[in-house]
């Protein structure tokens, strides 16, 4: 304390007169799941999302619906006057104000880029890399048991408290949801210095994260594609549109397959 206070005392009040320092997450990557055989059931693929700080948008309102109006040309399928309802509802100087406030996710490439070099010219507008899930890899009927993760919403995000954030992804159901808290590992954080336009100087302190487990499965994928095409083969037969099929080991009751259609 003493160190930081009188030899780098002036360093730090400098810091806070111009530049501001900020703690940063640095996040986890998400567990992958296998099946028994270690055949993965899951991908994790880039997903460029969009977020705004409101504490660093300029203060003038004429600035403020520029930048907004820049977005919304790069996004077209974002709108200027959702943008505005959203800052409206968030007071100017709050906690929140400097907490992520989604914009879009899912962003394609060129418009991705086209973003990440007009940044510099949008204070207060971030572009980052997050993970996305892709799902049926081998077999449509996978998704009753590996379920899906989606962005959070404002229940989930009052449930788990400061463990997540607005832009982050959480399991909605099946291994994904019941398999969160292991599979979603622990995020490392980073001491920044931001210029006045919020945008990243130079890290002062880091502290690595812990990615996520894996989760590994006893199913057995080829056996569930066996398992699906003989339902579906057997309902085209019996005309009948609905049916459920389960295949354990008899020695221990592990599922190899479920299928459920």
């Amino acid at each position: 304390a003493g160190w930081l206070q009188i030899a780098k005392g002036s360093y730090y009040h400098e810091l806070a007169e111009g530049n501001r320092i900020r703690v940063e997450r640095i996040e986890a990557k998400r567990g992958v799941i296998y099946d028994r055989l270690g055949r993965p059931l899951v991908r994790n693929s880039a997903n460029f999302l969009l977020y705004f700080v409101p504490a660093d948008l300029p203060k003038d309102k004429i600035e403020q619906k520029t930048i907004i109006q820049k977005v919304s040309e790069y996004l077209a399928e974002v709108k200027s006057d959702e943008i505005i309802k959203l800052l409206a509802g968030i007071k100017s100087g709050s906690p929140e104000s400097y907490q992520p406030l989604f914009i879009a996710d899912n962003i394609d490439y060129e418009k991705a880029m086209a973003l990440y070099l007009a940044a510099d010219t949008l204070p207060g507008v971030v572009l980052t890399n997050k993970t996305r899930r892709e799902y049926n890899l081998f077999s449509l009927s996978l998704s009753h048991i590996l379920g899906y993760t989606g962005k959070i919403n404002e229940r989930e995000l009052t449930k788990f408290g400061q463990e997540y954030l607005l832009i982050d992804y959480i399991g909605k159901t099946g291994v994904e949801n019941f398999w969160e808290n292991e599979m979603k590992g622990f995020n490392g954080k980073k001491q920044i210095e931001v210029d006045a336009l919020g945008k990243e100087k130079k890290i002062i302190n880091q502290e690595e994260g812990e990615d996520g487990h894996n989760l590994v499965l006893s199913i057995d994928i080829e056996l569930q594609k066996k398992l699906e095409e003989s339902v579906i083969n057997a309902l085209k037969k019996l005309r009948l549109n609905k049916a459920c099929a389960i295949a354990l080991d008899p020695n221990n009751g592990e599922i190899l397959a479920m299928v459920s259609l």
